[in-house]
């Protein structure tokens, strides 16, 4: 079941563009430190060249021709990773709406996510899968039990006995989710 981007709790665009630390192969195996940050979209854009240039170097001999992202800052990977993948994910994360990004990037970092052709995470997946940023899952769990009308009909007296913990444990069956920059948590079905 979708809902619709209208109704969906939203966050604010607080999450830092992803970058990456691009750095000489060649420099490196050497044992110099010689890169730069980038945003990530731009990481498959730097040859070795610009960042000799940028570190004020000129390189003589050698082959110094291969690039690799040594680190990188809000991109859901982990370790190292080539120029070409720091970038792909890059563009796709900047394909999301801004007030998106973080909770893309969450559900990225789930590891729970849906592929399209070009094995990057599937936008439209994520936007059906979202079910908003809450303060925590409990809250949420608590809103499913107002929307679904559970308690309905069932005397206040009665109430008071329903196990709101135990309804949000058996919810991750259904909903995974992580947490957010705020302290709050993105909430996901699961598909």
């Amino acid at each position: 079941m979708s809902v619709p981007m209208s109704e969906l709790p939203s966050v604010s665009p607080t999450y830092p563009v992803p970058r990456a630390w691009v750095g000489c192969v060649a420099c490196y195996a050497a044992g110099r430190l010689v890169g730069e940050w980038n945003d990530a979209i731009h990481a498959d854009e730097v040859s070795c060249d610009d960042l000799h240039r940028a570190n004020g170097l000129t390189v003589i001999g050698g082959s110094h021709e291969e690039t690799w992202v040594y680190d990188h800052e809000n991109l859901p990977v982990t370790g190292e990773c080539s120029p070409a993948d720091a970038a792909r994910l890059g563009r796709r994360i900047a394909e999301a709406d801004e007030w998106l990004r973080e909770a893309f990037i969450a559900w990225i970092g789930t590891g729970i996510i849906i592929e399209d052709a070009d094995h990057l995470p599937d936008l439209e997946s994520f936007i059906e899968a979202y079910a908003g940023h809450w303060p925590s899952f409990r809250d949420f769990a608590e809103q499913q039990v107002d929307d679904l009308g559970i308690l309905d009909g069932v005397p206040e007296l009665v109430q008071r006995y329903f196990d709101y913990d135990e309804w949000a444990s058996d919810l991750t069956y259904e909903y995974d989710h992580a947490d957010a920059l705020d302290g709050g948590v993105f909430v996901f079905r699961n598909l």
